[in-house]
Protein backbone atom coordinates (compact mmCIF):
# COMPACT_ATOMS: atom_id res chain seq x y z
CA UNK A 1 0.00 0.00 0.00
CA UNK A 2 2.80 2.42 0.91
CA UNK A 3 4.63 1.37 -2.24
CA UNK A 4 1.81 2.38 -4.60
CA UNK A 5 1.14 5.65 -2.75
CA UNK A 6 4.78 6.64 -3.18
CA UNK A 7 4.76 5.71 -6.87
CA UNK A 8 1.50 7.57 -7.42
CA UNK A 9 2.01 10.81 -5.56
CA UNK A 10 5.75 11.37 -5.93
CA UNK A 11 7.01 13.57 -8.76
CA UNK A 12 8.87 12.01 -11.70
CA UNK A 13 10.94 9.96 -12.18
CA UNK A 14 9.61 8.04 -9.17
CA UNK A 15 5.92 8.86 -9.40
CA UNK A 16 3.36 10.44 -11.72
CA UNK A 17 2.43 13.61 -9.81
CA UNK A 18 3.00 16.81 -11.76
CA UNK A 19 5.41 18.89 -9.62
CA UNK A 20 3.94 22.16 -10.91
CA UNK A 21 0.24 21.60 -10.21
CA UNK A 22 0.69 18.75 -7.67
CA UNK A 23 -2.07 16.92 -9.53
CA UNK A 24 -2.08 13.68 -11.50
CA UNK A 25 -2.41 14.94 -15.07
CA UNK A 26 -1.05 14.32 -18.54
CA UNK A 27 1.45 17.15 -18.79
CA UNK A 28 1.84 16.60 -22.53
CA UNK A 29 -1.86 16.70 -23.42
CA UNK A 30 -4.65 18.85 -22.02
CA UNK A 31 -7.11 16.77 -24.04
CA UNK A 32 -6.02 13.57 -22.32
CA UNK A 33 -6.34 15.23 -18.92
CA UNK A 34 -9.82 16.48 -19.80
CA UNK A 35 -10.78 12.93 -20.77
CA UNK A 36 -9.47 11.58 -17.46
CA UNK A 37 -6.45 9.69 -18.82
CA UNK A 38 -2.68 10.00 -18.95
CA UNK A 39 -0.45 8.37 -21.53
CA UNK A 40 2.28 6.28 -19.88
CA UNK A 41 4.59 3.72 -21.51
CA UNK A 42 2.36 3.32 -24.54
CA UNK A 43 -0.94 2.94 -22.64
CA UNK A 44 -3.72 5.25 -21.53
CA UNK A 45 -4.29 5.12 -17.77
CA UNK A 46 -7.54 6.44 -16.29
CA UNK A 47 -5.83 7.88 -13.20
CA UNK A 48 -6.21 11.65 -13.61
CA UNK A 49 -6.80 13.29 -10.23
CA UNK A 50 -7.18 17.05 -9.85
CA UNK A 51 -7.69 18.61 -6.44
CA UNK A 52 -7.77 17.13 -2.96
CA UNK A 53 -11.01 15.17 -3.34
CA UNK A 54 -10.02 13.40 -6.54
CA UNK A 55 -6.56 12.62 -5.18
CA UNK A 56 -8.15 11.16 -2.05
CA UNK A 57 -10.39 8.97 -4.21
CA UNK A 58 -7.41 7.86 -6.29
CA UNK A 59 -5.45 7.04 -3.13
CA UNK A 60 -8.32 4.95 -1.77
CA UNK A 61 -8.80 3.04 -5.01
CA UNK A 62 -5.10 2.34 -5.42
CA UNK A 63 -4.61 1.32 -1.79
CA UNK A 64 -7.54 -1.07 -2.02
CA UNK A 65 -6.14 -2.50 -5.26
CA UNK A 66 -2.72 -3.27 -3.84
CA UNK A 67 -4.09 -4.62 -0.57
CA UNK A 68 -5.91 -7.18 -2.71
CA UNK A 69 -2.75 -8.93 -3.92
CA UNK A 70 -2.03 -10.95 -0.75
CA UNK A 71 -5.66 -12.05 -0.53
CA UNK A 72 -5.65 -13.29 -4.13
CA UNK A 73 -2.54 -15.33 -3.36
CA UNK A 74 -4.21 -16.80 -0.26
CA UNK A 75 -7.41 -17.66 -2.17
CA UNK A 76 -5.42 -19.68 -4.69
CA UNK A 77 -2.90 -21.20 -2.28
CA UNK A 78 -5.56 -22.49 0.10
CA UNK A 79 -7.00 -24.64 -2.70
CA UNK A 80 -3.65 -26.09 -3.81
CA UNK A 81 -4.07 -29.32 -1.89
CA UNK A 82 -0.95 -30.99 -3.24
CA UNK A 83 1.34 -28.18 -2.12
CA UNK A 84 -0.43 -27.94 1.24
CA UNK A 85 -0.06 -31.69 1.86
CA UNK A 86 3.64 -31.49 1.09
CA UNK A 87 4.20 -28.42 3.30
CA UNK A 88 2.16 -29.93 6.15
CA UNK A 89 4.85 -32.58 6.47
CA UNK A 90 7.61 -30.01 6.84
CA UNK A 91 8.60 -27.78 9.79
CA UNK A 92 6.90 -24.88 8.00
CA UNK A 93 3.52 -26.24 9.14
CA UNK A 94 4.44 -25.15 12.68
CA UNK A 95 4.55 -21.48 11.66
CA UNK A 96 1.99 -21.00 8.92
CA UNK A 97 -1.63 -21.52 9.89
CA UNK A 98 -2.68 -21.16 6.26
CA UNK A 99 -1.24 -24.64 5.69
CA UNK A 100 -3.25 -26.37 8.42
CA UNK A 101 -6.41 -24.23 8.31
CA UNK A 102 -6.71 -23.65 4.59
CA UNK A 103 -10.50 -23.46 4.41
CA UNK A 104 -10.75 -20.83 7.15
CA UNK A 105 -8.11 -18.67 5.47
CA UNK A 106 -9.85 -19.14 2.12
CA UNK A 107 -13.16 -17.95 3.58
CA UNK A 108 -11.60 -14.91 5.28
CA UNK A 109 -9.72 -13.96 2.11
CA UNK A 110 -12.93 -14.29 0.09
CA UNK A 111 -14.79 -11.95 2.44
CA UNK A 112 -11.98 -9.41 2.18
CA UNK A 113 -12.05 -9.58 -1.63
CA UNK A 114 -15.84 -9.20 -1.65
CA UNK A 115 -15.57 -5.94 0.33
CA UNK A 116 -12.37 -4.62 -1.18
CA UNK A 117 -13.60 -4.85 -4.78
CA UNK A 118 -16.51 -2.55 -3.94
CA UNK A 119 -14.30 -0.03 -2.12
CA UNK A 120 -11.99 0.05 -5.12
CA UNK A 121 -14.87 0.50 -7.55
CA UNK A 122 -16.78 3.13 -5.59
CA UNK A 123 -13.81 5.46 -5.25
CA UNK A 124 -12.99 5.16 -8.95
CA UNK A 125 -16.60 6.02 -9.78
CA UNK A 126 -16.63 8.99 -7.39
CA UNK A 127 -13.47 10.36 -9.02
CA UNK A 128 -14.79 9.89 -12.54
CA UNK A 129 -18.12 11.47 -11.60
CA UNK A 130 -16.27 14.45 -10.15
CA UNK A 131 -14.49 14.89 -13.48
CA UNK A 132 -17.54 14.30 -15.64
CA UNK A 133 -15.79 11.21 -17.04
CA UNK A 134 -18.13 8.43 -15.91
CA UNK A 135 -18.02 7.15 -19.50
CA UNK A 136 -14.62 5.68 -18.62
CA UNK A 137 -16.58 2.88 -16.93
CA UNK A 138 -17.48 1.43 -20.32
CA UNK A 139 -15.01 3.10 -22.71
CA UNK A 140 -11.70 2.32 -21.01
CA UNK A 141 -10.12 -1.13 -20.52
CA UNK A 142 -9.83 -0.46 -16.78
CA UNK A 143 -13.46 0.55 -16.50
CA UNK A 144 -14.93 -2.27 -18.59
CA UNK A 145 -12.81 -5.01 -17.01
CA UNK A 146 -13.62 -3.56 -13.59
CA UNK A 147 -17.34 -3.60 -14.40
CA UNK A 148 -17.14 -7.30 -15.30
CA UNK A 149 -15.21 -7.99 -12.10
CA UNK A 150 -17.57 -6.11 -9.81
CA UNK A 151 -20.58 -7.95 -11.30
CA UNK A 152 -18.90 -11.36 -11.00
CA UNK A 153 -17.59 -10.90 -7.45
CA UNK A 154 -20.94 -10.96 -5.58
CA UNK A 155 -22.00 -14.03 -7.57
CA UNK A 156 -18.81 -15.77 -6.47
CA UNK A 157 -18.77 -14.69 -2.83
CA UNK A 158 -22.29 -13.89 -1.57
CA UNK A 159 -23.77 -17.40 -1.98
CA UNK A 160 -20.95 -18.83 0.16
CA UNK A 161 -21.20 -16.00 2.68
CA UNK A 162 -24.95 -15.49 3.06
CA UNK A 163 -26.98 -18.16 1.28
CA UNK A 164 -25.59 -21.50 2.43
CA UNK A 165 -29.00 -22.69 3.65
CA UNK A 166 -31.02 -21.28 0.75
CA UNK A 167 -28.84 -22.51 -2.13
CA UNK A 168 -27.59 -26.01 -2.68
CA UNK A 169 -23.88 -26.70 -2.51
CA UNK A 170 -23.85 -27.57 -6.22
CA UNK A 171 -25.22 -24.14 -7.18
CA UNK A 172 -22.84 -22.32 -4.85
CA UNK A 173 -19.90 -24.35 -6.12
CA UNK A 174 -20.93 -23.72 -9.72
CA UNK A 175 -21.08 -19.96 -9.17
CA UNK A 176 -17.62 -20.16 -7.63
CA UNK A 177 -16.25 -21.07 -11.06
CA UNK A 178 -17.03 -17.50 -12.13
CA UNK A 179 -13.69 -16.77 -10.52
CA UNK A 180 -12.21 -17.68 -13.91
CA UNK A 181 -14.17 -14.76 -15.41
CA UNK A 182 -12.97 -12.59 -12.52
CA UNK A 183 -9.35 -13.59 -13.18
CA UNK A 184 -9.50 -13.05 -16.95
CA UNK A 185 -11.14 -9.62 -16.56
CA UNK A 186 -8.52 -8.59 -14.01
CA UNK A 187 -5.74 -9.55 -16.43
CA UNK A 188 -6.97 -6.73 -18.69
CA UNK A 189 -7.57 -4.22 -15.89
CA UNK A 190 -4.10 -2.66 -15.96
CA UNK A 191 -1.56 -3.26 -18.75
CA UNK A 192 1.80 -4.79 -17.75
CA UNK A 193 3.43 -1.77 -19.39
CA UNK A 194 2.37 0.15 -16.28
CA UNK A 195 4.93 -1.71 -14.15
CA UNK A 196 6.25 -0.58 -11.66
CA UNK A 197 3.30 1.84 -11.22
CA UNK A 198 0.72 -0.95 -11.22
CA UNK A 199 0.27 -3.59 -13.88
CA UNK A 200 1.26 -6.59 -11.74
CA UNK A 201 -2.19 -8.20 -11.82
CA UNK A 202 -1.90 -9.77 -15.29
CA UNK A 203 1.37 -11.62 -14.56
CA UNK A 204 0.03 -12.78 -11.19
CA UNK A 205 -3.40 -14.04 -12.27
CA UNK A 206 -2.30 -14.96 -15.77
CA UNK A 207 0.26 -17.39 -14.43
Amino acid sequence: VIYILVLTFSPPPVGIRDPVTNDIIDTSSEENTKNGVIYVNGSYRAVVAIGAWQKFCLAMSRMSAFSLYPMLVVVFFTKMKGIQTFLSKTPLSMYFGVINQGHDFHAHAGKYIALDVWIHTIFHLLRWLSQGNIKLLWTSPAGLSGLITVVATPLITFPMMHYKRKLSYEIRKGLHYLFYLFAVAMCFHVPPSAIPNGGFIAPILGS
